[in-house]
């Protein structure tokens, strides 16, 4: 398994896209094991202008810059594996599973999850509503561990909220995303 994570890596910092085979339980219910997801490189997405390799912004944004809350990337863990997770904080690069309450350890954001393909179905992710609607869950799934965000609610907030009700919003929310799922074939 870790020569596939090796191989899924390279091709991905050579700034190729890939199509791979989920397995695990991390991500559910949005994504099963043996959904294929689609994914693009962070390197791709920079206009290199000249030998100075300075980026500009295209389309997509460099490895440092434009990451949203709540949008699935391709991490790179410390043990050599690679995870498909969610950003739960923009300006750290904090990622979770959404079936996990525990934040992943720091790793390197090597792609972009643009599509999921599972049960004859495929979801484009760059699709507006999926965009709005993973930023709203990263966004409860960021006060469901009480972490700070790119919109740096306040602590108040959250006291005012409370961790059973962000956790239902959240459940809620992917429950919510799954219907959509299903429906937008």
């Amino acid at each position: 398994m870790l020569e596939l994570c090796e191989v899924i890596t390279e091709l991905l910092i050579e700034g190729r896209p890939v199509h791979f085979t989920a397995t695990g339980q991390s991500m559910l219910p949005l994504i099963s094991s043996g959904a294929i997801l689609h994914v693009i490189s962070v390197y791709n997405s920079i206009n290199y202008v000249g030998a100075g390799l300075k980026p500009a912004r295209m389309g997509y944004s460099t490895p440092n810059f434009g990451y949203y809350v709540g949008e699935m990337v391709l991490l790179k863990s410390p043990g050599g594996g690679i995870l498909a997770h969610r950003l739960v904080n923009r300006k750290s690069l904090q990622t979770r599973g959404d079936n996990s309450q525990h934040l992943d350890p720091p790793g390197e954001i090597i792609g972009r999850v643009i599509g999921i393909e599972q049960n004859g179905s495929y979801c484009d992710l760059n699709y507006p509503f999926w965009q709005n609607l993973n930023r709203v869950i990263g966004f409860a799934s960021a006060l469901q561990l009480g972490i700070g965000t790119s919109y740096q609610q306040s602590p108040n907030f959250l006291k005012l909220l409370g961790r059973k009700m962000a956790t239902a919003i959240f459940r809620g929310l992917l429950r919510l995303a799954c219907l959509g799922y299903r429906t937008s074939v």
